[in-house]
This record gives structure tokens, sequence and C-alpha cells, in this order.
């Protein structure tokens, strides 16, 4: 075991979490009390504009899918600049503990990979040394399949019978397993994700995969054996024989403890200044990462709407499903009790909402918000005749087949458009809400049946057409907490209380720009008081709640040079700009609607969402509370912020729809359409 590193009261320890997504590469640095110290967001295409990518991907139209791929080497200067820019504003010194999380995209190496990481000299950057053509190629490909890939398509044929004695998780497009099928594994030495790769460089070796993202995403780990599942490896080889073996090698070890912990290189030590102490923790899923951000109770549900939209829910039991993916917790000890989490997940969640955005809303986000605060639930003031659309901008797995498509139905018929175009941004979200309440619906129904109880293929429908009791409060949860960038959208945050009849909670805006690179350093600060004491007596998210709750320390120095980098707008004046997702933030529309927008509740408050002065957040009022950035001062739950209270009788209503949105959804799917 690893020895946490030394400090002194003159140096205060630092915490960092780092988070590799597709679009973007963020950090997160945390003092010993679990406030901010500094926090970046490095958008990728900014860091080697002569790739010419585009949100970090490049796209190539192929038959039948499309294939979205992303330069290895885009990722690696990525974290050059990151650690540069970290090292100028902060004393890297005082970092003893470090975690991440990233997609799991897969990375095959070469021979020389391990061997140019032991002889990476500090005066020149990762990039220089790993992805020029002057050194031994370290990638046998240059490129990776991101999780927006669909080119896998003709790979999904081969896989198990779902209703077999021990389901798997029905495989995605992005399913390292299916990847496998179609990449050339035979010509790199390991096989690697990006997380993987990335704590490599920061260790300075070839690394094993962590637990959580191997079981929960991969599709080839057997949870109860603890070992490499032999029939996904027969799958991808075809034999039991030699070659089995083979990818079995080239997989490695999987690192079972969420919290174990290894050094950092020297190369860290010599070009950034890191203690040769530090400690460098394995890597989960970016969603994982914001689960951990966020910290929920067993009642509790998770949404994150990003690039891939997920819903993540705890569990007490180990569950399997064709119908989700079971996660064991990413930090937990040994000696603990073990604890999972369930999830589902959409490739077409942040798409849907960009392509809806682009076309009826001047491809400006106040205007989408604008109209979702504006038009009526379902479409339509009217009882009867609702409005649906189901939005799929690329293919898209679904328990009745494969999707793609943009349909609409009015009053239950299948129609081009609606008649009124502005009801089209409301109607997105509502499906996309009501998409991930049926889908939690589903799976707390089957979490609480007896063990062994097995979900057909197509979820299970009453004469109704719902599996379950929609209008019961058992099949919903007590809190939602929510990640992404919707957070700022207080109109679609409302509509999400309301369908889920739940408070919707989130972290501030003004507490990180990351809640997957937060998570990250959340559970390095975990991973350092474990390796301190080896039996912990609190859990991962008790030890959280308790620092979070300790009174806090008189400001420091750290603190002030934080809201100094806030307010800069380039932190970064010779290179690619550190920014933060693009905001949703109100701003004047482009089209001739008011600035201002009233509406009433079931209980007859005024609801109002003003346009910002000067560049500032949201200004709205319910009910005489202030609210700005989309939060409101009214109650606050170990760091998190109430965001939404749901309304009753909008929770009913939307009741009443789940029927009719799960039978044209079944249509839509099957391609049923007239």
């Amino acid at each position: 075991m690893v020895p946490p590193s030394s400090t002194s009261p003159t140096r205060p320890p630092l915490f960092l979490g780092v988070d590799v997504g597709i679009e973007r590469i963020s950090a997160t640095l945390l003092d010993s009390e679990l406030k901010v110290v500094d926090e970046l967001v490095l958008e990728m295409d900014g860091v080697m504009p002569d790739l010419a990518t585009r949100k970090g991907v490049y796209h190539q139209q192929n038959q039948p899918g499309e294939e979205v791929v992303q330069p290895i080497e885009l990722i690696v200067a990525s974290l050059d600049k990151v650690l540069e820019l970290l090292g100028n504003r902060n004393d890297l010194g005082r970092v003893v503990a470090v975690s991440g999380s990233a997609h799991t995209s897969l990375v095959l190496l070469t021979p020389n990979f391990p061997l140019t990481l032991s002889s990476l000299v500090p005066q020149l950057s990762f990039h220089s040394q790993l992805c020029t053509p002057n050194n031994p190629p370290s990638f046998t490909l240059p490129t990776i399949l991101t999780p927006l890939d669909t080119s896998t398509l003709n790979y999904l044929a081969n896989t198990p019978n779902p209703t077999s004695t021990r389901p798997r998780p029905r495989p995605l497009f992005q399913t390292p397993s299916v990847q496998l099928l179609k990449l050339p594994w035979k010509d790199a030495s390991f096989i690697r994700s990006v997380g993987s790769l990335v704590a490599g460089l920061l260790c300075g070796k070839v690394v094993g995969e962590e637990r959580s993202a191997v079981q929960g995403e991969w599709r080839m780990w057997d949870g109860e054996q603890e070992r490499w599942d032999e029939e996904a490896l027969r799958e991808i080889t075809g034999d039991v024989g030699i070659e089995e073996e083979e990818l079995r090698r080239k997989l490695g070890e999987v690192e079972l403890d969420g919290g174990g912990g290894k050094v950092v290189s020297r190369y860290l030590v010599e070009r950034f200044g890191f203690s040769r102490e530090c400690v460098v923790t394995g890597f989960t899923t970016s969603h994982l990462a914001s689960y951990l951000s966020l910290r929920p109770d067993q009642d509790d549900a998770v949404l994150i709407l990003d690039t891939i939209d997920a819903l993540l829910i705890p569990s007490k039991d180990h569950r399997t499903s064709y119908h989700y993916q079971t996660y064991p917790h990413p930090a937990q000890a040994p000696g603990e009790t073990r604890r999972w989490i369930v999830g589902v997940s959409t490739r077409n969640g942040e798409s849907a909402r960009t392509f809806v955005r682009d076309f009826y809303s001047n491809s400006n986000w106040s205007v989408f918000n604008q109209l979702v605060a504006v038009v009526a639930p379902g479409g339509s003031i009217g009882l009867e005749d609702k409005l649906f659309s189901f939005v799929y901008p690329s293919l898209e797995i679904h328990p009745f087949g494969i999707a793609r498509g943009v349909v609409r139905f009015e009053n239950g018929v299948h129609h081009d458009e609606y008649r009124d175009l502005r009801a089209n941004p409301r109607c997105l979200i509502e499906s996309q809400f009501l998409a991930f309440r049926t889908r939690y619906s589903f799976i707390l129904n089957h979490l609480n049946s007896p063990p062994g109880t097995l979900l057909p293929v197509s979820p299970p429908r009453t004469a109704l057409g719902v599996g379950f009791d929609h209008f019961s409060t058992k099949v919903l949860p007590k809190r939602l907490l929510l990640a992404g960038q919707l957070v700022e959208s207080p109109a679609c945050v409302s509509v999400l209380s309301d369908v889920f009849n739940a408070p919707v909670f989130s972290k501030s805006r003004q507490t990180t720009f990351s809640s997957a690179a937060l998570g990250s350093a959340y559970k390095a600060r975990w991973t350092h008081l474990r390796l301190s004491d080896p039996n912990p007596t609190l859990s991962f998210e008790e030890e959280i709640a308790f620092v979070l709750s300790t009174p806090p320390s008189p400001p420091t120095q750290s603190s002030s040079v934080l809201r100094r980098a806030r307010s800069t707008t380039n932190l970064n004046p010779g290179g690619s700009p550190v920014v933060a997702r693009p905001s949703l933030r109100l701003t004047p529309s482009r089209l001739n609607m008011n600035d201002a927008f009233a509406s009433k509740d079931s209980a007859g408050r005024s609801r109002t969402a003003t346009a910002p002065v000067g560049g500032g957040g949201f200004e709205s009022s319910t009910g005489g509370e202030n609210v700005v950035g989309g939060e409101t001062n009214e109650e606050k739950e170990g760091g998190l912020v109430r965001l939404a209270q749901p309304d009753r009788d909008a929770h009913r209503a939307y009741c009443s729809l789940i029927p009719e949105w799960l039978r044209l959804e079944e249509i839509f799917v099957k391609g049923l359409l007239n």
C-alpha cells in the first residue's frame, strides 16, 4: 500500500480530479475542506486547431452507421495543456492524490508504449514524445472509436441470448466488447480505455482497468467470479484456444479496489512539480464520477444531461438485466457492504436538443428556453389533443429495435410537422423526460422484485400499455439530482420536476464547472483518507458529507485566486481558451418575443423568467423567492441547491400521458408508421 504524502500547515494538501470527455477536458482542484481552489474546462478543438476536429471528433458517413473517431494525440495534447495551466496557477507539489474519469473508448497500445513512458524526459511534453513521427509508434491506430460512433452496427448481431440464465446488458454501439469485433486488437500489445491511458500517463506505466468501468460498460466482466467473462471472450475471438488467452492477456488485470493507488511518475515530479508521494487512483467513467459528486441517497435518482444522457439509480443488490447496466460503486473499501448503481443511457440527448434548437430556435438556447417556458404542457392547452415527438438524429439501441429519425404525433396521428412550430422544443424536452421517467419505474419495479426475476426483452405491459402503476409515488424517486447543461434552464428543470414529481437538486454553477471532475476530486480525497486509515468507519458518501458539514475555515489566498480566475474570459492568452460549457442563460432573443414571460402554476403563483442584464444569470421569481442562475436560496442540502419543486397537478397530467406516450414510442421504434 502506498503511504499518503506528508504535508505541513504551511502547505496544506490539495486533491485533483480530471475528466476526459469527448469535446473537452476538465480539472478541479480541492483543498482538504473540499473547497474548490481552482478549476478549468479546456475545449479540445482549440488545443490542436490544425487537426480541424469538430467538437473533438471526425465524422465519416458509412453504411449503415456513421464513424465518429477522435485523434489520440488530441487527448494527449489536452492533458499536457491542462497540467501546464494548473502548474502555472498552483503549487502542484501540494497535490497528494489524483483521480479521474473518461469515456470508455478503447485505445490499442504497441509494445513501444511502456518503454516510451519509462524514458520520458521532463523538458518535452507527452505529445512530443508519444505522438510525433520522430518517435517509435505508441498506438496501433491514430484514432479511437468514440461513444458517438455507430459504425459497429453490423457487429451487434454477435450477442448472447438476452433470456439466458445469466443475462448481460444490451450491447450498445460504444460497448468495448462490440468495438473489439471491429478493431484490429491482434496487432496491439495492450488494450486499454481512455481512462486507463490517462492514468498510465500520470503513473508512467501501463495500468489496469478500474472495476466499476469494466463491469458496467465493457460487457465482458463476470462480476460474480471477478474475472473476464469467458463467453464474452469467445464471442470476440471465435474459439476457445490460443486467441482467447491472448485477448485476456492484452486486456490485463482489473483493479478491484476502487480506492487503491499508485504513485505519480518521475516525469510529473520533474516537469510539473508533483510530490513523489502523490497517489493516482483508478479512473472510472464520467457518468459515475458525476454520480459521486452528487452523493445520492438510496431513494434518489441521478440524471446527467450531457453529450450522452444517463439515468443512474442506487441499488443495494446486484441485479443484471438486458435492459440496464449494473455498476459496482466506484468508491468503496473492500470491507464495506457492496453497493451498486443501475443505469441507462441515450446517445440522442444533447444532439436532439441541439437539432431542435437549430431548426426552431434560431440556433439560440435563449429562444429554446423561452419556448419551453411559454408553450403549454403537452404542446396544447387542451386536455386531449396533446403533442408527442421522438427525435433521434443518430441511431439508438432500443428495447424494440434500432431507432432513428424525427417523428411527431398530434392527436395520436403521425404528422410531418406541428401546426404550431413553437411546440417543438417543449415537446422534445417532455418526451426525453418521459422516457427516463418510464425507464426509472420499470427498473425500480425490477429492483424491488424477488431475486432471480428476469425482465423480458420487451418491457412488460398491462392492459393500459404500462408495466407499472404510473400514478403511484412508489415508483418515483424522493429527489432528483441533476448534472449537465440543462441545470441552467429553469423552464426545463421545472418540467423535469413535474414529470418525476420530485424536487430537483444540483451542484451550483458557482461551485464547479464539471461535475465529473468534482466527483473525481472527491474520490481522490477519499482515497487519501483510506490510505491513511486502511479500516475506515465511514463510507465515501458519509465521509464527504461529514467534511462538507464541517464549519468552514477563514478564507485563504487560494480562494481569492479562484475568484480572479473565474472572472477571466481567457486564462490562456497564448493558446486555446479555457471556457465553460456554452451557457443556457437567457439572452435577448433574435425573435420578436418579449424578454420576460409569465405563467401560473397550479397554486396560482407567478413564474417569470427575465433576460439578464450584462451577461448575468437567470433572474426569476416564484412566490417572491429570488432565483439567480437557476438556483433558489430556499434550500441547500450538503452542498446541493434546490432548483425546482414539483407541482402536483402538473405531475398527474403527465402521468395521464404515459400510456399514450409508450404506445406511440413503440409505433415509432418498430417502424409501424403509415
